[in-house]
């Protein structure tokens, strides 16, 4: 997806490969909700770093003034940090 505002930080590029260019003419954030939204449905959403996920969704959702929706969400890092304690909780050690 296009973000919005249009900027991209050489540091991020560096990181996610992902340039301008790329997504040039891909939809926005807005146009792409209805989709986002109805596929989530009211499904429990899994993340790694769940917390960091969710707030930038949260955020975005206030930045376009779009409703919060009452979702449930899990986190694999605080689950493997219960069940499994390693020194590491990256996603690519616990995989």
């Amino acid at each position: 997806m296009r973000p919005d505002p249009f900027e991209f930080e050489p540091m991020n590029v560096q990181i996610h490969k992902i340039s301008a260019d790329v997504v040039r003419t891909a939809p926005t954030f807005f146009e792409l909700w209805p989709e986002i939204r109805d596929y989530i449905g009211k499904a429990v959403i899994v993340a790694h770093s769940a917390g960091f996920d969710m707030s930038v969704l949260r955020s975005t959702l206030d930045a376009y003034r779009l409703e919060q929706p009452p979702w449930e969400f899990f986190c694999t890092v605080t689950l493997a940090k219960a069940v499994w304690g390693f020194p590491s909780n990256t996603l690519p050690n616990l995989a």
